[in-house]
Order: C-alpha cells, then structure tokens, then sequence
C-alpha cells in the first residue's frame, strides 16, 4: 500500500506500507551526494536520484524492488544536497532494504531509466536508524563497471512526532512600498 502526500514547493512524500497497523515511528529520510561522475561534456552532471522499496521479510516480503519517490533534478552538481525529504511508516519487526539509484536528468520528463546512470547502493532501513547520527553513508556503485569510482551518497533520517497541534498565521500589510 502507498499513498503519497505532496506539500508546497519543498514538497515531503509520505509512504504509508500498512494502513491497518500503526508503525513503530515514522521517519524522514534526507539526502545527498558527494563526489559524482560528471557525464556532461560542457557542464556538470545534473542528478537526481530515484528510490525503491523492497521487503525483505514480513508481511510485504517481495523479491523486487517498487520505485517509490523521486528528488528534484538539482542542475551542475557533483555534491547535491536535495532539499526533498521522504516520510516512511517504520516497523522495527520488518527487514525493509532501500535502492537509491543516481542519474544524470539530461532531458526531464522521459523514463528516468534513459538517461545517464551515476551509480547505486542498497542501504536497509535498520542500518539508518542504528546507525549513530542516524546517518549512513555509502559509496555508489555501477554493476557493469565495478571498480569504477562513482561518488557518495548520504542518508539520513529524523523521527517524525505527530503533535497534532495547527498553528495559523495571519499577516496583514498596509501601503507597502
């Protein structure tokens, strides 16, 4: 099961895996990357990275990855910090591995899968949030060249409290110049 939830111009997307039980936490998941292949010849690379799911045990076990969310193209970048965030249900019982795979967006709106590939890791959700900082970082990788060196990716990732508490703003402005 997924839904996504888009906000304003920074926008979060929020992956809900099983409406009918309440997750351990929820969490926000960041990322950037450090050090890209520049596969452009009169610029730099202009990466976005896609991310997928798979569940390697539990109720949702799948042998294959679901692509769950993309980030923003961030343009002339080899060390983008993607202002994106993504919102995933965590179930502490649940083995959940992340694919993050890294393109060079040259021509946006086609199948991300044409463009130039960067490099990938697999990183599961228990090691982010064991690890200290509840940041990983992990050298990206290309299968079909393996001892090429194809940069770094960050992730990190905060708890999530829902306070539900509304908060309203109200400006008013008279004669601005």
């Amino acid at each position: 099961y997924q839904r996504r939830v888009r906000g304003s111009l920074l926008r979060s997307v929020l992956f809900v895996m099983d409406p009918t039980r309440s997750p351990t936490s929820k969490l926000e998941l960041h990322i950037s990357c450090k050090d890209l292949i520049n596969k452009d010849v009169l610029s730099k690379s202009d990466p976005q990275v896609q991310i997928s799911m798979r569940h390697v045990s539990g109720r949702f076990f799948s042998k294959e990855y679901t692509p769950i969310a993309k980030t923003e193209v961030i343009n002339d970048n080899l060390n983008p910090k993607f202002q994106q965030s993504f919102q995933i249900d965590y179930y502490f019982e649940e083995e959940i591995v992340l694919l993050f795979k890294v393109y060079d967006i040259d021509v946006e709106g086609r199948n991300i899968e044409s463009n130039d590939f960067l490099g990938q890791a697999e990183i599961s959700l228990g090691d982010i949030v064991s690890s200290p900082g509840e940041t990983v970082v992990r050298p990206l990788k290309n299968l079909h060249h393996p001892d090429r060196k194809c940069g770094f990716i960050t992730v990190s990732s905060e708890e999530v409290h829902d306070t539900h508490t509304f908060v309203r703003f109200e400006i008013r402005g008279v004669d601005f110049e």
